[in-house]
């Protein structure tokens, strides 16, 4: 997780991305991250054939966008979860 100091090192071949979590109590919170793969859905919008009208429209309305190109079953990033212990 970060700013935790531990790493989750694990070979994407081996676990599967979908099923991959992680958490930890660390500094008085609850810290939970859960990894995001890719699915077929998803690929539409952030795979590698995007289709050229939907690609204009992604540009358009966020011209910063860099998730694209991924295939299915890789690692989009994570979701993450930081949650206070006291009352």
């Amino acid at each position: 997780m970060p700013g935790s100091g531990r790493c989750l090192n694990v070979s994407v071949n081996v676990l599967p991305l979908a099923g991959m979590h992680q958490a930890d109590v660390l500094g008085g919170e609850q810290r939970l991250m859960t990894a995001i793969a890719m699915a077929q859905p998803c690929l539409a919008c952030h795979g590698r054939a995007i289709e050229p009208e939907l690609a204009a429209l992604i540009d358009q309305r966020y011209p910063d966008d860099q998730a694209r190109g991924f295939g299915e079953g890789e690692l989009r990033g994570a979701f993450t979860l930081r949650r206070s212990l006291e009352h």
